[in-house]
């Protein structure tokens, strides 16, 4: 059984099908929360819906892990999060969740997401997350705002919701960032590159000229040489950085 522990009172377990009846519970208790958004929750009209869900997550192949949400110390069920689908080819997966109503605003999904991620990268081996929100979700959305996901594209009337009504979705992204130890290992890149870089910064600026024509300066009486007011502004003086 695949443990993830975010804090003390805060962790993410393997579903397994013992977890069939506080799953299906939470769904039946609240059904007009959920249902709202997760078209899922009307599909779910007894128990073995939600074994049967468990055993497809338990034979998917390629694996998507699925995590029951456990706060507290007797370790209560508080919500789902997991991967609704993975691709191992490209690197990609893409994470979904949902929480009860009373464990809402704590910050619960944005530290289980920020977790997961985590494991994704370093234990799956993973290259780019995804989340999608619905657009008016806005509770949803801020999670993956929160995390520093950018946000990739906009899949307009996406998903059917359990009120008949189809909704735009928001494709969240996340991608790995090179590890550290590619610099480590290729110093001489790093440093040519850094020079690259330096070099592009300290280029000069063109300067743009522009040109008086003939007529224009005969008309143009020349101007005496006036005295310099100050030492410091001499032509010969270095003019500093200015602050605006």
């Amino acid at each position: 059984m695949l443990i993830l522990r975010i804090a003390r009172h805060l962790l993410l377990r393997e579903a397994r099908y013992c977890d069939a009846l506080e799953i299906y519970a939470s769904i039946r208790e609240q059904r007009a929360h959920l249902g709202r958004w997760l078209p899922f929750v009307e599909q779910t009209r007894c128990l073995n819906d939600t074994v049967a869900y468990l055993r497809r997550v338990a034979n998917a192949v390629p694996p998507h892990p699925v995590f029951t949400i456990r706060i507290g110390p007797d370790q209560r069920f508080a919500g789902l999060i997991g991967f609704p689908s993975v691709d191992p080819q490209s690197g990609t997966a893409q994470i979904g969740y949902w929480l009860r109503e009373e464990y809402q605003g704590r910050g619960i999904v944005t530290r289980s997401v920020r977790r997961l991620c985590r494991y994704a990268f370093r234990e799956m081996g993973l290259r780019r997350i995804e989340i999608k929100c619905a657009t008016r979700n806005i509770r949803s959305n801020r999670i993956p705002e929160r995390l520093g996901f950018r946000l990739c594209r906009i899949e307009y009337r996406a998903e059917l919701l359990s009120d008949g009504h189809r909704t735009n979705l928001k494709v969240y992204v996340l991608e790995r960032r090179p590890p550290l130890s590619r610099w480590l290992r290729h110093p001489l890149t790093a440093l040519r590159e850094l020079r690259t870089v330096r070099a592009r910064i300290a280029e000069p600026v063109p300067r743009v000229t522009t040109r008086t024509s003939g007529a224009l300066r005969a008309k143009t009486a020349p101007k005496s040489p006036q005295p310099s007011a100050s030492p410091s502004l001499s032509a010969s003086a270095p003019v500093g950085p200015q602050k605006a």
